[in-house]
């Protein structure tokens, strides 16, 4: 007996066409599936990967430093190692783990039998927290790559294992080492040009005959960095959300 098609028919025919027109139009991600094995990236021993760019910090008082991050990257056991001078705290070794494995899913190879060391070059900054593991993505993406880094431009923000730039502290800082610096190009995490802040105000109020009610309120301002930057550094500041923005503006072909 043959069957005809119904209404619900045509709708799950026309579901698997638009799914496979998405699949033509739209690009893959860039990275990789945990499942997926990745290539061994070949070296000829002692040849060594080298790359190195800005990395940027901020000390407790909120005073920034412009510094620099080199990478290395020779036949090993998969380690990855940290220069401890300056002092590197826990949390930013986090980061450059992190920062290692989207290295591996952009370029497309994996690093397991690569031992990777990383320094941190910085002024009377000991280097905590997470903002340096977008500029550690980058450093290790280009030695890979052997690819050379703009270094004009510098960046901060976190990085997680899908790729995407975060928040980070102490900007306003961090603005004005990397424009002292002579930088022209400022890469910063996405919405985080326009910053908020509260400032006190006094308020009073006469309640009786030669008395005064003095209280404090605090009011939010709002600080557009970019703005700021231009008019005293020239410094243009440029929000991005992963590494693949972040590449386009800091990788020379």
């Amino acid at each position: 007996m043959k069957k005809s098609f119904g209404k619900k028919d045509y709708v799950i025919i026309f579901s698997y066409i638009l799914v496979f027109l998405a699949g033509l139009l739209f690009p893959r991600n860039i990275y990789y599936s945990e499942t997926q094995e990745l290539p061994i990236l070949h070296l000829s021993n002692p040849f060594v990967l080298k790359s190195s760019f800005s990395v940027v910090a901020v000390n407790n008082a909120g005073f920034g430093s412009v510094g620099n991050i080199s990478v290395e990257i020779l036949a090993g056991s998969g380690r990855v190692l940290l220069n401890t001078n300056p002092f590197v705290e826990t949390d930013t070794q986090v980061s450059v783990e992190i920062a290692k494995q989207v290295a591996e899913s952009v370029c497309g190879y994996s690093l397991n039998d690569k031992d990777i060391i990383v320094t941190f070059d910085i002024d009377g900054v000991v280097v905590g927290g997470h903002s340096a593991g977008a500029a550690t993505a980058v450093t290790i993406i280009a030695a890979v790559l052997e690819k050379e880094l703009n270094d004009s431009v510098a960046l901060t923000g976190t990085i997680d294992f899908n790729g995407n730039v975060g928040n980070i502290d102490g900007l306003i800082g961090k603005a004005q080492a990397v424009g002292e610096a002579g930088k022209e190009l400022f890469l910063i995490p996405k919405g985080q040009n326009n910053i908020t802040y509260y400032e006190r105000e006094v308020v009073e109020e006469e309640i009786l005959s030669g008395f005064v009610f003095r209280s404090f309120k605090y009011v939010p301002k709002f600080f557009d960095l970019n703005n700021y930057t231009q008019a005293e550094w020239n410094l243009t500041v440029v929000e991005v959300s992963n590494i693949s923005e972040v590449l386009f503006y800091i990788l020379n072909s």
